[in-house]
């Protein structure tokens, strides 16, 4: 994956902690699992979107 790829995904883990911190009233375990799931999830299609171009 391309250093951008990689930012792309960091910054949508981020944004999915941020947006699942505020609407759960600042719920911290369930927020960094959805954060986590998010940037794991978002690195995995990239490597297989690579892997068909």
């Amino acid at each position: 994956m391309k250093l951008s790829s990689i930012l792309i995904s960091i910054i949508t883990g981020l944004l999915m902690f941020l947006v699942t911190f505020y609407t759960s009233n600042h719920a911290v375990i369930p927020s960094l699992v959805m954060g986590i799931v998010g940037l794991i999830t978002n690195i995995w299609i990239g490597i297989d979107a690579k892997k068909r171009l």
